[in-house]
């Protein structure tokens, strides 16, 4: 071709045609302009491979601007002042389904001879590091410097951007950056729950028992957290033994697991049904922006809202539907079984709680034919309340259908049940603000 013939060199001339033209490549690969350098031209014309590696190459980074561009959009989803209010307010919430929770492990702690306990022995320790943050802080400091990986994972630069991932192109960044609010309100939540749950655990375990004789620890007395974090043992926390099995455990990861589940955050790299519902949406997500994300923006979220409502809906939750695994089916046995529901009871205690507590607050409103999703303010006016219920929209979804059928009222037809229902368990990480503006 006559570029090709221009870039051989000619005798007697110090710049050809083609040399010129390489330049004006530099001179816009520069400014920004083009992907192309002169270097990229010459293996253009060149080489056949190198021709078909460059169109690879542009096109992923193609692909890579499309994604950063949906990752921009949805951190200005979350970056609005009245979603950050609404996730804080369901993670207020969240304060009390976790105190119900460890109350009634503890009861249930002491009616199975297991552990005898105080009843109330760690119920209020998340409300106390929410009210009074200053020790959550110091233990954060303390934790990253010993587990540094472990905690920077955690709290990170993005409370509901899954989707963001590691990328450190501009879009992403500024999409984590926009994003501070909602991850100022979720780093809170998260450093409250690994501090109280590290209490809680360290207590239950009984540190001087399990721990393999080395560090300062005086083995004679009781340890606390606060105890290990003076003698700089923390690092303890993940080489403990199972006081019951006599297995390897890491205090850390799972206290880190916690404030992953509180703030519906979990990865779910296993097998079970909610693992793979998370895994799927977010592969489809990432291998399809913009589309996915147009009707499910946090598919993760969505994973983990489902997770929480089967696990603390009454008699439901009973049900073992995330061990229907090939796996988790050939690994059934009654010690295994007694310890899946013992872990389970807990959690339907307090969702009997929570769902008649959705009741009475449904009965307030009276025979009136509201929505399920709807309530009266102190002024008489109907409110959107799904922004505000969040995850717990189910129990109110639940609940309406019981206040209707007890008092009477007319019924829905099965495909308006499902269409509420699909919303009442999929729809609040599409909705931004409290739905009263």
């Amino acid at each position: 071709s006559q570029l090709k013939r221009s870039l051989t060199p000619r005798m007697g001339e110090t710049k050809n045609e083609g040399d010129v033209l390489l330049d004006s490549v530099d001179q816009l690969n520069v400014a920004g302009k083009s992907s192309l350098d002169s270097t990229l031209s010459k293996q253009f014309l060149n080489d056949k491979l190198a021709v078909d590696n460059i169109f690879f190459n542009l096109a992923l980074k193609g692909g890579r601007t499309v994604k950063d561009l949906d990752r921009l959009r949805l951190g200005f989803m979350t970056s609005q002042p009245k979603t950050t209010m609404r996730n804080t307010y369901n993670g207020g919430f969240r304060v009390f389904v976790d105190a119900t929770t460890r109350t009634m492990d503890n009861v249930l702690s002491n009616l199975t001879g297991r552990q005898l306990k105080n009843p109330f022995d760690g119920t209020f320790d998340m409300a106390k590091h929410l009210l009074n943050p200053s020790e959550s802080r110091v233990m954060r400091q303390l934790l990253t410097e010993t587990f540094p990986v472990k905690l920077a994972k955690l709290f990170r630069d993005a409370a509901d951007l899954e989707a963001v991932g590691n990328s450190d192109s501009g879009l992403a960044v500024f999409a984590r950056k926009v994003n501070f609010l909602n991850t100022l309100s979720d780093n809170m939540f998260k450093r409250g729950i690994l501090t109280a749950s590290l209490n809680r655990r360290v207590n239950d375990a009984r540190v001087p028992i399990i721990y393999k004789e080395y560090g300062n620890i005086d083995k004679k007395k009781f340890v606390s957290l606060n105890d290990m974090a003076e003698t700089g043992n923390l690092r303890l926390l993940d080489n403990a033994i199972d006081p019951v099995t006599k297995e390897p455990r890491s205090i850390i990861d799972e206290a880190i697991k916690d404030a992953y589940q509180y703030t519906y955050q979990e990865g779910f790299v296993g097998k079970d049904l909610f693992g793979k519902l998370a895994q799927q949406g977010i592969k489809a997500h990432q291998a399809a922006p913009f589309l996915v994300s147009s009707f499910m923006p946090f598919p993760r979220f969505v994973a983990n809202q489902i997770k929480f409502n089967y696990e603390h809906m009454p008699i439901i939750g009973m049900l073992p539907l995330d061990r229907l695994s090939k796996k988790s089916i050939e690994n059934i046995s009654v010690k295994n079984a007694a310890k899946y529901y013992r872990e389970r009871l807990p959690k339907q205690m307090t969702g009997a709680l929570m769902l008649t507590a959705a009741y009475q607050w449904r009965a307030m409103q009276g025979p009136e034919e509201t929505e399920w999703y709807e309530f009266k303010n102190n002024k008489g006016q109907i409110v959107d309340g799904r922004p505000l219920y969040g995850p717990f929209s189910m129990f109110l979804f639940a609940a309406d259908i019981m206040y209707r059928y007890q008092n009477g009222m007319p019924r829905k037809r099965l495909a308006q049940h499902v269409r509420d229902g699909s919303q009442a368990l999929l729809g609040s990480s599409l909705r931004v603000g409290f739905g009263i503006y």
